[in-house]
Formats: structure tokens, sequence, C-alpha cells
């Protein structure tokens, strides 16, 4: 197995969003092109990412290849790469994954595979009511602001538009988008009038995990009582998290 690209921005850019989520991980190296799929430490979010073998110069595997490796240690090695440096990742006996850094200078790595059993576990299937296009920049600022006053936070959909409400013991806040904004929201599906309710520092931790990508739209995917999907797609890869919503006790 080989891949190699001119740039590391792809996988920088990955590495910087799973690695806000998790400390180990298989990554799949497919015929079609790089994939994880896992839950976080607390099992209360999944990630989804996927890179097409097309946005790399050079991509070799023969079948699906399973790398079970720690993310911190890959993570920092492309954390201080530069915009014009290139890499290749190959394997070492398929015990140890080689990484090759060039650039002024030519850095060249080798880390442990580890023992983790690699679960194929596929991305959930639900029958959401509703999705809604929303420019990252609009809902980060809503969460970041929602975050002043709770730890909850209110999806609203009513007559066609969304709003969003936080409350808390003597603190509310309540978020609706400018009519100015108005039109760059757009509600593609809309499954009727409901509400559902998802933990902020969970959200937040996803927002933050995209911080650096922040010309990108966002698909927002939910109904009542329904985990709330949020799609991520730009020209290098697409990356899915899936929220469960909090359910009210009786």
């Amino acid at each position: 197995m080989k891949i190699a690209n001119k740039s590391c921005d792809i996988i920088k850019s990955v590495l910087n969003i799973v690695n806000s989520f998790l400390e180990e991980t298989v990554i799949l190296f497919s015929e079609k092109g790089i994939g994880i799929a896992d839950y976080d430490l607390s099992k209360t979010v999944f990630i989804s990412v996927i890179v097409k073998k097309e946005k790399f110069e050079e991509y070799n595997t023969e079948g699906d290849l399973q790398v079970a490796i720690k993310l911190k240690n890959i993570h920092e090695i492309f954390n201080k790469t530069t915009e014009n440096e290139s890499f290749s990742i190959s394997l070492e006996d398929d015990k140890r994954l080689l990484i090759n850094i060039n650039g002024e200078t030519v850095r060249e790595y080798s880390l442990p595979l580890i023992d983790l059993e690699y679960k194929d576990i596929k991305e959930p299937v639900y029958e959401f009511k509703t999705s809604i296009l929303i420019p990252f920049s609009i809902l980060s600022q809503i969460i970041e602001n929602a975050k002043l006053i709770g730890e909850n936070i209110k999806f609203i959909i009513s007559e066609n538009k969304i709003s969003f409400d936080v409350s808390e013991t003597n603190k509310k806040g309540f978020f609706k988008i400018a009519e100015d904004s108005n039109s760059r929201i757009k509600i593609e599906n809309n499954g009727g009038n409901f509400s559902s309710e998802y933990y902020l520092p969970s959200l937040s931790g996803i927002i933050n995990s995209l911080s650096d990508k922040k010309d990108i739209t966002c698909k927002m995917y939910f109904g009542e009582n329904l985990p709330l999907k949020l799609e991520f797609n730009n020209n290098d890869f697409k990356v899915s998290f899936y929220l469960g919503p909090k359910i009210e006790s009786n």
C-alpha cells in the first residue's frame, strides 16, 4: 500500500477533525479511498470521514486494508507540515506505518500499528423529516453564542424557518436568522413544525473541529427526537456527524 500527494493539506485537515473525537481508530484504505467511521469515547457522537482516491496523486492498495493506529502520533506529524510540503504513506511488513514528508527538509517516520479490531461500522440510517443547508459561519455563531447561556440548545422549525432556543435557570437566549441572511438558508425538505434539543458542548466540539473551514456549507438533517446529522462537504472530503437528542425524562 502506498499513497502520496504533493500537498499535506487534505490529510492534515482530516486528522485535525477526527483527532478532536478519537484517540485511536482503524483507518480503512479501500480501492475507493480512505475512510474512518467510529464513535467518540462518550459514544454520543458518531463521525464518518471519506476521502476519494482521486484526491491523491498516487493511490495504490490491493483490496481493503485496515490500519489501526493511535491518532495522536500521526496527527502531530501532519500538524507540523507546511503548505508546500508533499508526503507519502506506506506499510512496512503490515506492522508499521511509514510516513515521508518532503519540503525544505526530508523527514521519515515509522509508527507502530496497534492491536485494535476492525469493526465495519455503518453510518446510521434514519428517516429524517427535514434537511437544511446553512453556512458554517452562521451555524458557528449561533452555537458559540448559545454556550453563553446553557448546555442544551433547541432547534425549532416553524413556518418554514429555523430558530434556536437556549434556557437555563434565570437565563434565556433566543436566536433566529436575520432577514437579510435568510436567503442563505435553504430548507430542502420540510417535515412540518417541530423541535428537538441537543447537547451544546458536543455541538461546539464539532464546530471547533472544522474551524479552519469557515467557507463550507453545512447540511443538517433532523426530526423530532431523532439524532442530528451534520454533513460537511468540500472539494477534498466529506465528513458527517451524528449527535443523539436530549430526551426529556418523565
